[in-house]
């Protein structure tokens, strides 16, 4: 009787065990289950307002757009079977581009140079990349035949300023740097004095209104003065700046020009040039200025401040 009563007690607790064990919690749950679970109830995870918002702006909500990518892959595989996908290095132009990308000068000139040849829409934008890479060669006689086949005006000198800045940045020595200086002249002696509007935009110009000077003009002054600055000279690097200042006071060199004035009286050749009274002038023009639009985020703005007071 005893041995029935133990029997019996072993196996109501057996079952009372496997009920309990039904109900126990692990300490790291699925958390993927139980994403799935509340989904199947709302159809949607509702979270938090501040986790909503942080979910939406870096884009962690990832269940439901891992289900979507996975679904839709094999779909737009199959449709995309019997497209014809477009080639996006189609043409020499785009293939120039990416040679050179890739630093693969000697490919990118060939394309450039069939581009440039080929009456290629980008063909004009070809040349300037040529002239670039030429530029980097130093091959300033077929750089300049090149853009003397430009036929738009604002891209020619557009050129001859590349050329400029290619001989500069590509120049070992003193001498070679100097050879930019007669490219840069030629700019500003020769270009349009006025922006010259492509085809299609001369209506949204204002007519009554003059035309806005051309852009590559204190451009190619400041580049050159700048460069002279660098070399030594002074002297003519003032005239230039001062040019900007005086002819283009709205331009977006003009507070380039403030600054470099500043610098050459301030750190410039004693007996020559160095004046700390005309330095602080300059300066002061810079910061009278300096809520202006084309003063408000300029890079010198810190360090004029810093050294009017210092002076």
């Amino acid at each position: 009787m005893k041995t029935f009563f133990l029997i019996g007690l072993f196996l109501y607790g057996s079952i009372l065990f496997s009920e309990e064990s039904n109900n126990i919690h692990l300490p790291f749950p699925n958390l993927s289950d139980e994403i799935q679970v509340e989904e199947k109830v709302s159809g949607e995870v509702i979270l938090p307002r501040d986790t909503r918002e942080k979910a939406s702006l870096e884009n962690s909500s990832l269940p439901h757009q891992k289900e979507n990518s996975e679904s839709n892959t094999p779909k737009n595989s199959a449709k995309k079977k019997n497209e014809i996908i477009e080639d996006p290095y189609k043409g020499s132009y785009p293939r120039g581009s990416y040679h050179l990308n890739r630093a693969d000068k000697q490919s990118a000139l060939k394309e450039f140079n069939q581009s440039s040849s080929s009456g290629e829409a980008n063909a004009n934008l070809a040349k300037l990349e040529v002239i670039r890479l030429l530029a980097n060669e130093r091959k300033t006689s077929q750089a300049k035949s090149i853009i003397e086949s430009i036929d738009n005006t604002d891209l020619k000198f557009k050129a001859y300023f590349e050329l400029g800045m290619g001989l500069e940045n590509s120049a070992k020595t003193k001498k070679e740097k100097e050879e930019s200086i007669p490219i840069y002249l030629h700019i500003i002696s020769e270009a349009p004095r006025q922006l010259i509007f492509e085809k299609g935009k001369e209506e949204k110009a204002d007519k009554d209104a003059p035309p806005p000077p051309n852009p590559l003009l204190p451009r190619s002054r400041f580049t050159l003065a700048n460069l002279l600055f660098q070399l030594g000279e002074d002297l003519p690097a003032l005239d230039h700046l001062a040019k900007i200042i005086l002819d283009f006071p709205n331009s977006e060199y003009v507070d380039d020009a403030l600054y470099l004035s500043g610098r050459i009286y301030e750190d410039g050749q004693p007996g020559l040039v160095r004046d700390s009274k005309k330095a602080k002038k300059y300066y002061k023009i810079f910061l009278n200025r300096k809520n202006e639009e084309m003063f408000k985020n300029s890079i010198y703005r810190k360090e004029v401040e810093e050294r009017y007071k210092n002076l």
